[in-house]
Formats: C-alpha cells, sequence, structure tokens
C-alpha cells in the first residue's frame, strides 16, 4: 500500500523540462537540476563517462528504488517522440520467489505523463521498461495504480552490457493504451529499482530527449558512434 501510495505522489509532482528539438530534453548527468524522490531507500545515481555518449547516468540500486525528476509542460504537437538510450549491466534477480510484487522491479525504466483536474490520483503515465523476464512490447497495467501502464520496449534476448537506442511515439502509445488523445505531458523520468527482490541492478541512461516527427514518421536512429559530442 505504502508503494502505491508514494508512486501516485510521484507522479503527481513529476515533470519535465522543455528543449529545442534538436537539443537533448534535459542534461540527465546535472543532478541538480532533477528532483529526487523515493519509495524505498535510495538508488545510486552518478554521472559517468561513456566512449560513445561522452557523459552519461550511471544508476546502481542495492535492494533501493528512487528515481529522479525534472518540471515543466511539454508540447507534443512539435514533439511526439520520446528518445533515449540506455544499457543494462545487472538486472534485479528475482529467482528466488520470495518478494510478492518482485516482477516489478526492473533496472532501467523511463516515465512520461500528465496530471489531470483531480491532482495527486489522477496522474498518468506509460513506464517504458527494460525487463529480462518479459518479451519486447508485452504490456500491463502497474498493479501499484491503475493509471500506470507499463510497456517493456526491450525484453528478453536484449542481453546486458550493450547500449540500447529507443524512440516512441509518445501520441500514438497514449491513445493505444488510454483510449483518449493527448497534446501535451508534465512528466518525465527515469528510476533503477530493485527493492521488491532486494537485488543489485545497475543501468546507464543517455541522451533522453524529445524530437518531432519526419513526414509524419520517427526519424531513424543514428548511429551513436557517429554522432558529434
Amino acid at each position: 500500500m505504502a508503494r502505491k501510495i508514494t508512486e501516485g505522489l510521484l507522479l503527481c509532482c513529476l515533470a519535465v523540462g522543455v528543449a529545442k528539438a534538436d537539443k537533448p530534453l534535459l542534461d540527465i548527468t546535472r543532478l541538480n537540476d532533477w528532483e529526487s524522490h523515493h519509495f524505498k531507500g535510495e538508488t545510486d545515481y552518478s554521472p559517468a563517462m561513456d566512449k560513445i555518449y561522452g557523459r552519461v547516468l550511471k544508476a546502481t540500486s542495492h535492494g533501493s528504488a528512487s528515481g529522479y525528476y525534472h518540471r515543466r509542460t511539454v508540447h507534443l504537437d512539435e514533439t511526439p517522440v520520446l528518445q533515449w538510450a540506455w544499457k543494462v549491466d545487472r538486472f534485479p534477480d528475482i529467482s528466488d520467489g520470495t518478494a510478492r510484487d518482485k516482477g516489478q522491479d526492473f533496472a532501467a525504466r523511463v516515465y512520461i505523463g500528465r496530471m489531470s483536474m483531480l491532482g495527486v490520483w489522477g496522474a498518468k503515465c506509460i513506464v517504458y521498461v527494460w525487463s529480462d523476464q518479459h518479451r519486447t512490447g508485452d504490456e500491463w497495467k502497474s498493479p501499484f495504480s491503475d493509471q500506470i501502464h507499463v510497456i517493456a520496449v526491450n525484453g528478453r534476448g536484449h542481453g546486458a552490457g550493450q547500449w540500447r537506442q529507443v524512440q516512441r511515439n509518445v501520441v500514438e502509445d497514449w491513445m493505444r493504451v488510454f483510449g483518449e488523445s493527448i497534446d501535451s505531458v508534465d512528466l518525465v523520468a527515469i528510476m533503477t529499482d530493485s527493492d521488491n527482490s532486494g537485488s543489485l541492478a545497475q543501468a546507464w541512461y543517455a541522451d533522453l530527449r524529445l524530437a518531432p516527427l519526419q513526414d509524419g514518421r520517427i526519424a531513424a536512429l543514428q548511429d551513436p558512434i557517429t554522432v558529434e559530442r
């Protein structure tokens, strides 16, 4: 129950700073510009250097669950595509079957959504996760809130230790999972957690941004090795 309440509170507060379409949405290595929220314990988030992406954010959870968020409204009519890169070094160990909600631990999550007139309890979001327990494309409602829909954008077969780029049309995903149109969001967040399993999880995040469509479609991803820094 406590996890359900605090996740609802987090969703009410989480919001993201908007940037120009050709720039990163926000610098996830500048933690002074973010705010943290703790469900259980404190996941360690620290800037690091990567040979492909330059400055990235490293997240390590030792049986903890906490995330970072930023504030401001973003209009999706201009930038409906959420893009980011992530890498998982260690998935939560949920093999022992002792934790009731152990299957809700994820090495990497990206939230996007919005609040409603109902305030805290009216907040809705989509959570994109990297899960080694699900197939890519699996979707389900969060056990902590009916207003949260989870999508495994990377699943079994996407092994640890490799960077993966992700692009999602938020407008299309929102219509599919909630059955309603959306023209703006005021929530983007990241979280690495392993509190339910009490295990170790580690992931890296880079290049989180909102981007426009090109000719009505999501643009082809750039090879990260060729991206100028």
